[in-house]
């Protein structure tokens, strides 16, 4: 059996200049099928794959090859490389020529997967609309053993393909009962829906400004509208009283923070596991005076500081059925005011460098 170089790259990074391993060719399939499962993103996944099949090819120079995934009536290529490198993001129809074209509609068609002398297109999935189309151009004709190792690799890569777009969908589902909740839970107190989605991206936008990567920022977005989830159990009479709460009524609005811990604190789910951080600690305080456990600085989780202070910047900036909006420069000042004492001062610093981006978000999405 020949060698073949195979390697595997960090599928989030298109250039990755680590030395590729050396495997015989089933091998590298089986290896590369595995490096292939264990990626849960549609564009990481298309990448790897077309590392995978040009690694197989054993063709020195990155051949000219790309992967499309539908998108309404149209296939966008979504990773490339070689002479395609400078399409991606365009429609596949206009990016390829006629013949070529002509090839991949025939395997659109047949939703087989085919090889023809020196191209490869595969077709992984059942439906268009989940499916990914891949197509490879060697520099030479493709040996039979080739041909065949990339199908095997294709036979592989379709399942892991379709667990790609489960991930995606259960993502999908909780971003969309997560939301729901949110904005039931604000209009319960007297808060419009868009309360909860300006939380979210003013707590994106803040986290990627304060150095979070986009993974970590997205996983906030998502979970940032579970903030006052715990309000499920505080009283209508409360939530939706114009004058000043008792101690009584303060305490059970306080109380929030902890039955919102409860809701998630035995998931496992990424985003509920998020949002159990930020249900329980959106107000606590970098000084220590906040509840429900007075955490203090840096004590206080990252995706808790942030959303505490998206949480009052939209308070603040928003009719309240206690209070009026506040103009733009009260909002400043008061923040100003509360750097290092109720909020991070980093954080305080990256919102007064910013401001004027999350008045645009808060104009963006106005109350109804």
């Amino acid at each position: 059996m020949f060698e073949i170089s195979t390697q595997f790259p960090d599928p989030e990074v298109e250039n990755d200049d680590r030395p590729p391993r050396r495997l015989d060719g089933v091998q590298a399939v089986l290896a590369a099928g595995d490096y292939l499962t264990r990626i849960n993103k549609p564009v990481p996944f298309a990448r790897g794959y077309l590392t995978q099949l040009q690694a197989l090819s054993q063709c020195p120079q990155p051949n000219p090859a790309f992967a499309a995934a539908k998108a309404g009536a149209s296939w966008i290529i979504n990773a490339a490389t070689g002479q395609y490198r400078d399409v991606v993001g365009r429609p596949m129809a206009r990016a390829v020529d006629a013949q070529t074209n002509a090839q991949l509609e025939k395997t659109l068609q047949s939703k087989h997967s085919q090889c023809n002398a020196n191209r490869y297109i595969g077709y992984l999935g059942r439906a268009d609309s989940t499916a990914l189309l891949v197509y490879f151009k060697a520099d030479q004709p493709l040996s039979a053993a080739t041909q065949n190792l990339f199908r095997l690799l294709t036979m592989q890569a379709a399942i892991a393909y379709e667990n790609v777009h489960l991930h995606q969908e259960i993502i999908d589902t909780q971003k969309e009962v997560m939301t729901t909740l949110g904005q039931v839970m604000a209009s319960r107190s007297q808060e419009t829906g868009n309360h909860v989605r300006r939380v979210a991206e003013f707590s994106f936008l803040l986290a990627r400004k304060a150095g979070l990567s986009k993974a970590e920022a997205e996983l906030l977005r998502l979970a940032a509208p579970m903030h006052d989830v715990g309000k499920v159990g505080v009283p209508d009479a409360i939530l939706a009283k114009a004058d000043l709460l008792t101690r009584e009524e303060f305490e059970t609005i306080r109380h929030h923070t902890t039955a919102g811990y409860e809701i998630f604190k035995n998931s496992r789910h990424e985003i509920l596991a998020a949002a159990e951080i930020v249900a329980r600690q959106h107000h606590e305080r970098w000084d220590g005076e906040g509840y429900p456990r007075g955490l203090k600085g840096r004590d206080i989780h990252i995706f808790g500081r942030i959303v505490a202070m998206a949480d009052v910047f939209d308070a603040l900036v928003h009719y309240r059925i206690y209070k009026k909006a506040w103009l733009p420069e009260q909002v400043i000042a008061y923040f100003r005011s509360q750097r290092g004492r109720q909020f991070d001062p980093e954080l305080v610093d990256i919102f007064l460098c910013h401001s004027d981006t999350f008045f645009a978000i808060s104009r963006k999405l106005p109350d109804c």
